[in-house]
This record gives structure tokens, C-alpha cells and sequence, in this order.
């Protein structure tokens, strides 16, 4: 008694009519089958009745328990986006729906995003399936399924991405240096923007700015469509921005550290671009000061002590931070 499953992208009226008359037909059979389940059941006596509810009752509470609230909220997230995302940006090889890869729960968010488009697709699929419903209506329903197939698409290709970084050969080891920018008052812009950052979100900067150290670079990406950040790059990791731009060989800028909310708040493009303009100015005294050693040691402490607060805030498994995901983009 399996529902008769079609490719809807390919189809013609008459094979649609034919699986969803068998598909009614199943439904009914299988309704049948489970009317006399419940009969049959009907018997069991009382004490076993209860003797469930307690144990329902139990388990309830024992999984209520575990309830990953934090882990909860990211799922919900990133659920979100696939929702709010177009077939075109589902097919994007540059989209930033799925979290990172090097997340620590990368996969678990991926069982988890994929389960629920998986329940959306049955949905339709038994949507069509029911008694009475018209062939106009159920061609309502391709485009629907089709999004769906493509969310899913996009989570499977998330699993194969990881594990073709996971088969990459390590590379060896580079040793960036970061070089921080000062404000127009002269301190350090980086140190002072994280003074005013939850500190539940340090674990996700020291993981971008270890990886400027580092080479990898994690979640590059080039600030592209406006002129005014012509020049500036980013590394990224869930809702956590660091902009900087390359001064010279394996030197590189730390121009600003930032939550990121929402792609298209007027304020942050704003600000970013100010302390861009700020950077720009002073870029070419940077670049000279690279053979200045008392220079550079300055900014190997801003480096350490930058470092040592994102550090001692950090732990393996730092909690994310419990946000409410309505109306929120990244």
C-alpha cells in the first residue's frame, strides 16, 4: 500500500489524474486498516492505559529536559532563510543560507533542516492524494513541491561540501599578521568595538580572526555592489563580521569587528563605510610603518591582548546566544 510518487516536473495531466485516483485508493485502504487497528485495540484495559499515560508522562519530561534551547534557535534560524529563499538563491553556488561548515553541529542542523523539508513534502504529497481534490487544484501544488525539492537539494549539497573539505589534504601552516587600525581618537578600533559585544559571541571572532592568522580565511567574501567599500573583505561566522583589507604581502588590516543582523539596515552600511573612509585615509601610513619593528610589535600586544579577552570568554562548546529569529536576516 505505497502512494504512487511522480516526477511533477514532467508529467502529463492524464498520468496525474491515474496516481491520484490510486493514490485516493490507497488512502482509503489504508484508513480501513487503521479503523480495525483501533477496534482492536479498543480492548486493552484500563490499568495499561495508564500505566502508558504515566510513561508518556515521564518521557515528556525527561525530553522536555534536553531541549537544546540554543541549538533549537539556530535550526530555527537557518529554517527561516530556507524559507525566505528564492529558487535562484537556492541554486546559488554563493549562497549563505546553511551555517558554516566548521560548525560544531554542522550536520546535526543539517538532519534537523532536512527532516523538516522532508515533512513538507509528504504534506503535499498526501494534499494531493485526498478525496475530492480537482486536477487544477493539485497542479497549484507543482510549484510548491518544487521549492521544496530544491530546499532539499540545497541540504544535500551542504552535506557533500563537508565532506569534500573533510577528504582535503591539511595545508601548511601560514602566518599572517594582523595589523589594527586606529579611530580618529587613536585607539584601537577593533579592541574597542568588542569592549561593547556580548561576550557570547567571542568563541565565533576569535575563530575569524585565528583564521585571518591562519590563511583560511573563513567565509571570504568581498564586499561587492557599492563603491564606497571598492577594496574591503570580510570573514564571517553566525551573525559575526570582521572587515580587513591586505596592506602588503602577509599583513593585513583589522579595520572593524561587528554583529550582523540584517543585510539591509541603512545604519550599518553607513557606519561600515565611515570607518572604511577613516582606513582609507591612514592605509599609506600603515604600509610604511611595516619596517617600523617598535611598529610592529605594538601591534603584535593589540594582537595578544585582543586574543586573551576573546580567549578567556571562550569555552569548547560556548552556548549560542538566544535570540529570537523572527524578522531577522544575516
Amino acid at each position: 500500500m505505497d502512494f504512487t510518487v511522480l516526477d511533477l516536473d514532467d508529467v502529463t495531466e492524464e498520468e496525474l489524474m491515474a496516481a491520484i485516483s490510486d493514490n485516493i485508493k490507497t488512502a482509503r485502504l489504508m484508513a480501513s486498516e487503521i479503523d480495525k487497528l483501533r477496534k482492536t485495540t479498543s480492548t486493552i484495559g484500563q490499568s495499561q492505559e495508564q500505566e502508558t499515560k504515566i510513561g508518556k508522562k515521564k518521557q515528556n519530561n525527561i525530553d522536555n529536559q534536553n531541549i537544546d534551547k540554543a541549538f533549537e534557535d539556530e535550526v530555527a534560524f537557518y529554517y527561516q532563510q530556507l524559507l525566505k529563499a528564492t529558487i535562484e538563491e537556492l541554486e546559488s553556488d554563493d549562497t549563505e543560507i546553511l551555517p558554516e561548515t566548521d560548525d560544531y553541529q554542522y550536520q546535526r542542523i543539517l538532519y534537523r533542516l532536512k527532516a523538516e523539508v522532508m515533512k513538507n513534502i509528504k504534506e503535499i504529497r498526501d494534499v494531493v492524494a485526498d478525496e475530492g481534490m480537482t486536477i487544477e487544484e493539485a497542479i497549484e501544488f507543482k510549484d510548491d513541491l518544487l521549492l521544496e525539492q530544491k530546499r532539499l537539494a540545497l541540504i544535500d549539497k551542504g552535506f557533500n561540501s563537508n565532506e569534500k573539505e573533510e577528504e582535503q589534504p591539511k595545508e601548511e601552516a601560514i602566518e599572517n599578521k594582523i595589523i589594527f587600525v586606529p579611530t580618529t581618537s587613536g585607539n584601537i578600533q577593533v579592541l574597542e568595538e568588542i569592549e561593547h559585544i556580548d561576550p557570547a559571541y567571542y568563541n565565533r571572532f576569535l575563530s575569524l580572526f585565528q583564521s585571518i592568522k591562519n590563511g583560511t580565511f573563513k567565509k571570504y567574501k568581498r564586499f561587492s555592489g557599492n563603491s564606497e567599500l571598492t577594496g574591503l573583505s570580510q570573514v564571517k561566522a553566525f551573525k559575526v563580521r570582521v572587515a580587513f583589507v591586505r596592506l602588503q604581502d602577509n599583513y593585513y588590516a583589522a579595520i572593524t569587528a561587528f554583529t550582523k543582523k540584517d543585510n539591509n539596515n541603512l545604519g550599518y552600511r553607513t557606519t561600515l563605510e565611515k570607518k572604511y573612509r577613516d582606513f582609507l585615509a591612514i592605509k599609506g601610513t600603515l604600509k610604511n610603518n611595516l619596517l617600523n619593528a617598535e611598529f610592529l610589535a605594538l601591534n603584535e600586544q593589540y594582537e595578544q591582548e585582543l586574543f586573551s579577552i576573546l580567549s578567556r570568554n571562550t569555552t569548547k562548546d560556548s552556548p549560542l546566544v538566544k535570540e529570537k529569529v523572527a524578522n531577522e536576516n544575516v
